[in-house]
C-alpha cells in the first residue's frame, strides 16, 4: 500500500528581500595640486561615500543571485538544485561580505535544503547549524523556527525520532510566537508522523487533528489532504476501515482542486487497498485501475 505521510520542509527564502537599488557611481575628479587643497573632512566624507556605494553594489549583487538562486530552486530539477547552489554560495559570500547576518541565515537555509534534497544529509545539518545561530543573533524567529524545524527533518529522516521531536518541539512556540498558522500546521503534521512512525498511534491523531484544524482554517488544501491521508493510514492500521476510508474520501477531491496527481494515485491507491481488505475486490480493482 502506498502511503501519503508527507513531511513539510520550509525554505524561507524571502523574495521580498529590500529592494538595494543600483547607485551610481559617484566620480570624484581630483586634479593635480587640487587633491592637498580639499579639506580633511570633505576627503573623509569622499571615502564614505565611496564605501557606501560600493556596499550597495555589494547588496545588489547578493540580492541578483540570491532572487536567480530561488528560481533555478523552483524548477526542482537535479539540474537546476546543483544551479541553484552556485548561485546562493556566491551570494553567501557577498552577504558576509556586507555583514547582513539575516540573510546569510536565508542563504545558509537555503543551501542546506539542496543538500538535503540532494541526499547530503550530514552536510545539510552542518549548514542548518551555522544558519541557526545567525537568525537568533538577530532576532528572527520565524528564520530559527524554520531553521529548527529542517533540522528535526533531517534527524527524522535518518531515524532519530527523539531528535527530530526535539527540534520539531522547539519550534512549535516560535511559530506560535509569530502567528504562522500554516507554518504551525506543517510542524504538527511532522510531530504527528513521529509519533505515528514510533506506533503511538493515539498521539498521532492528537497532533494530526490540531494540524488538520489549522490547515483548514488558512486554506491550504494541499497541507489538509495530507494530512487527511495520514489520518486515514492511522485509523487503517488501527483496523478502522471505514474511518479511513471516510478520510481518504475527503482528501480526494482536495487534491483534484490543487491539481496534485501524484497525491491522487496514492490516495487512490490507498482506498483499493482498503477495498481489497474487506474482500471487495471489484471495487479495489476500480480505484487501482484509476490510480
Amino acid at each position: 500500500m502506498s502511503n501519503l505521510r508527507r513531511k513539510n520542509y520550509s525554505l524561507f527564502i524571502v523574495d521580498n528581500l529590500a529592494r538595494y537599488g543600483l547607485t551610481a557611481l559617484l566620480s570624484i575628479v581630483l586634479l593635480g595640486e587640487s587633491v592637498s587643497a580639499i579639506p580633511k573632512s570633505v576627503g573623509m566624507e569622499v571615502a564614505q561615500q565611496q564605501e557606501n556605494t560600493q556596499a550597495d553594489i555589494t547588496r545588489a549583487e547578493a540580492k541578483k543571485l540570491t532572487d536567480e538562486g530561488l528560481q533555478l530552486f523552483k524548477q526542482g530539477t537535479a539540474e537546476s538544485l546543483k544551479q541553484a547552489l552556485g548561485k546562493w554560495e556566491k551570494a553567501l559570500e557577498l552577504w558576509q561580505k556586507v555583514g547582513d547576518k539575516k540573510r546569510q541565515a536565508t542563504v545558509l537555509l537555503g543551501i542546506g535544503r539542496i543538500y538535503d534534497l540532494l541526499g547530503y544529509k550530514q552536510k545539510a545539518l552542518k549548514l542548518y547549524n551555522q544558519a541557526l545561530p545567525l537568525s537568533r543573533e538577530v532576532e528572527d524567529k520565524n528564520g530559527e523556527a524554520v531553521t529548527l524545524n529542517n533540522i528535526g527533518l533531517v534527524y527524522d529522516s535518518l531515524g532519530d525520532k527523539q531528535q527530530a521531536l526535539k527540534f520539531y518541539n522547539q519550534a512549535l512556540p516560535l511559530i506560535r510566537e509569530v502567528e504562522d498558522k500554516n507554518q504551525e500546521a506543517k510542524t504538527l503534521n511532522n510531530i504527528g508522523l513521529v509519533y505515528d512512525s514510533l506506533g503511538d498511534k493515539q498521539q498521532a491523531l492528537k497532533f494530526y487533528n490540531q494540524a488538520l484544524a489549522l490547515s483548514s482554517k488558512v486554506g491550504d488544501k494541499t497541507q489538509q489532504a495530507t494530512t487527511l491521508n495520514n489520518i486515514g493510514l492511522v485509523h487503517n492500521s488501527l483496523g478502522d476501515k471505514q474511518q479511513a476510508l471516510k478520510f481518504y474520501n475527503q482528501a480526494l477531491p482536495l487534491l483534484h482542486e490543487v491539481g496534485d496527481k501524484r497525491g491522487q494515485a496514492t490516495t487512490l491507491t490507498n482506498i483499493g487497498a482498503v477495498y481489497s481488505d474487506l474482500g471487495d475486490k471489484q471495487q479495489a480493482l476500480k480505484f487501482y485501475n484509476q490510480a
